[in-house]
């Protein structure tokens, strides 16, 4: 059957989108809300419960087992979007989006809270091709969601929370990723007992992301305890998490076990000991590889009692040691290594601002198939670094050292290492007005290490280097509210010599909330930092060798926005623009972070307005953005009445 068409037909057909929103407005269909709906469920706190239910006949454990009468609330809303992808392609859709949320408890607030949610988001959407002969596509939908959460004993010393979250993108925001659908499930339980720090928590999280045909799924798990006695500390934990994307067939898998004993008998005498297990797993294009970490380690510090050479209220020597065992094997292969590797060292201070110390160690690796490598090593040094000096307004701190050691390694022979290292830093404050103050500081250190018996001429090789930074920074504080502040610093290093290479870094820092007047305000967070590494063989500063390639490595990070709660003077009627940059994505759910986005946004601009009326909420969109190295632009118009 055709559908007819004309006038009456289109007032027919609109008046179904308009219809839920008009009885929205009718008084007296549903109780006042207790919450407002979003796309993520409140925590227990945010919950308004309604009052005790009458009490009723007790039961015989005195427990009425009802719930309270149910509160609810909920949100209709009307949506219009328009998204144009970088390619020319074009969509638009028109959205009702319908929420639902119902609260109880039962018996009383503090035994068990209920909160149930139900909606849907129904659309009407058209898409065109950058050609004339693609066509238009046009279609309908209609997608359910749904939330639950149950907390149990929510404020006692042992809460337990269950959570379930079926949402729609389109129905929490302004996507420009692409519609998606994501489900995820949590469940919590800690304990506490009622004196002492002991906890215990555990935590399992279920998330799965669907756009379209494309599935990304994240599972987590984490386990924890900690236990405090008098003189010893117990800490466990466990974590795992499983990341599975259908698309590129990539999968993750990360486990780690970890226990931790701390023993402190005395103030003097402190032992620390760590056993851990790392297990990563990495799949892509059928191909799965990875490592399997154990490491067992033990560092303890005791501080030489007050008697014979050590006598008076001056400190005594400190003597450290340390034991640690790492294995690490590889899927698939037969090839195992593990390295041993003990150190003890005694360290004194002595007069104003000096420090000596000395320290043997010794190295045992173990490679499958291959000979065993030891190394051992023989050092000491002697510091001076007094407090900071006044000089003329500024603040001195100057700190010279000298070391030397004794090397041996199997495959590489005998070392001598012996080094002098001297720096000094200036710094200084100027106020400037009655609430702000500038700084600057000035720091310089110089190098130089010789080194004897690892050239291949058997003569000995000396390494240089050189090295200066300086920073400044302004801060200040408004009596009306506003915050400023900057940074810049810059350092360069350079070593010469047997080795040659030079390392330099930039970084800026800016960070201002400046109110604009009684109802505007703009904040602004802006890091750039740019650093360069070409360091060779040998560090003279360490004296370890390394290669590192060369080349700058930029970053950025910057977030910028203004707000104004009453613009063009209507009341209620506020404006917001928001910029955002980042070169570099730090969230990613691969590595087990299940907040992290599906997509990578680089840059984004955004400019709404918003305006309330009573429940009537209204708000005009428009953001531009680079999602996955494309550039999405989309154009939003929302009315919604919450009730």
């Amino acid at each position: 059957m055709r559908r007819p068409s004309g006038p009456a037909s289109r007032t027919r057909r609109r008046s179904r989108w308009l219809a839920p929103l008009l009885l929205a407005g009718a008084p007296g269909l549903l109780n006042a809300a207790v919450f407002a709906p979003s796309g993520k469920p409140d925590t227990a706190a945010d919950v308004v419960l309604p009052e005790a239910a009458e009490p009723g006949g007790p039961t015989g454990s005195g427990i009425d087992w009802r719930f309270a009468p149910w509160r609810v609330g909920g949100s209709l809303a009307l949506d219009l979007r328009s998204l144009r992808q970088e390619d020319g392609t074009r969509s638009t859709s028109a959205l009702q989006v319908t929420d639902i949320d119902f609260a109880s408890y039962l018996w009383q607030p503090w035994f068990a809270q209920v909160r149930l949610g139900l909606g849907w988001v129904a659309s009407r959407s058209a898409s065109k091709g950058v050609n004339a002969a693609d066509g238009n596509d046009a279609g309908r939908g209609l997608s359910m969601t749904g939330r639950a959460a149950l907390s149990v004993f929510p404020a006692s010393r042992f809460p337990f929370e269950l959570r379930a979250d079926l949402s729609d993108s389109r129905a929490s925001g302004l996507s420009l990723a692409g519609d998606q659908r994501s489900l995820r499930v949590s469940v919590s339980q800690s304990w506490r007992p009622e004196e002492g720090n002991d906890l215990l928590q555990l935590m399992v999280d279920h998330s799965t992301l669907e756009a379209g045909a494309v599935k990304d799924r994240l599972s987590t798990l984490s386990a924890s305890a900690t236990r405090h006695l008098p003189e010893h500390q117990f800490e466990g934990g466990i974590s795992w998490s499983g990341h599975v994307r259908s698309d590129t067939d990539d999968h993750t898998e990360l486990a780690t076990v970890r226990l931790r004993h701390g023993f402190q008998p005395s103030p003097d005498v402190q032992l620390e000991s760590l056993a851990s297990w790392n297990s990563t797993r990495f799949g892509a294009a059928g191909a799965t590889f990875g490592s399997d970490l154990l490491q067992l380690s033990t560092f303890g510090t005791w501080r030489l009692p007050h008697s014979g050479l050590f006598e008076g209220d001056g400190p005594t020597p400190t003597l450290v040691g340390s034991a640690r065992w790492v294995q690490v094997r590889t899927p698939g292969s037969e090839i195992v290594g593990d390295t041993t590797a003990t150190t003890v060292g005694l360290s004194h201070e002595f007069g104003v601002g000096w420090r000596a110390s000395v320290a043997s160690s010794a190295t045992l690796v173990r490679i499958t198939h291959q000979p065993n490598r030891t190394a051992t090593n023989l050092g000491g040094t002697v510091a001076w670094a007094p407090p900071a000096l006044p000089l003329a307004g500024w603040r001195w701190s100057p700190n010279v050292s000298l070391n030397a050691s004794l090397a041996h390694d199997s495959e590489q022979g005998s070392r001598q290492l012996a080094g002098v290292q001297a720096g000094h830093a200036l710094s200084r404050d100027w106020q400037i007005g009655e609430q702000s103050y500038l700084t600057l500081t000035a720091t310089q250190a110089a190098a130089r290490l010789h080194e004897a018996g690892s050239t291949p001429d058997g003569i000995g090789a000396d390494t240089r280097a050189l090295a200066h930074g300086a920073s400044i920074g302004w801060q200040m504080t408004a009596s009306g509210g506003a915050q400023s502040y900057a940074a810049l610093s810059v350092s360069r290093s350079e070593t010469q010599g047997a080795s040659e290479g030079r390392f330099e870094l930039v970084n800026l820092q800016w960070s201002q909330r400046v109110p604009l007047s009684r109802q505007a305000a703009f904040s602004a967070n802006v890091t750039a930092q740019g650093t360069r590494n070409e360091s060779t063989t040998v560090d003279a500063f360490t004296g370890e060798r390394r290669r590192i390639a060369p080349g700058w490595q930029p970053y950025h990070s910057a977030s910028l926005s203004y707000d104004h709660q009453r613009f063009l003077d209507v009341p209620r009627l506020r404006l917001s623009l928001l910029l955002s940059a980042t070169s570099q994505q730090i969230e990613r759910r691969a590595f087990g972070d299940i907040e992290a986005p599906r997509e990578r946004v680089t840059r984004s601009f955004e400019a709404r307005l918003d305006w309330n009326v009573g429940r009537l909420e209204t708000r005009l969109a428009a953001r531009v953005a680079r999602v996955d190295d494309r550039t999405v632009a989309a154009l939003q118009a929302r009315a919604q009445r919450r009730f």
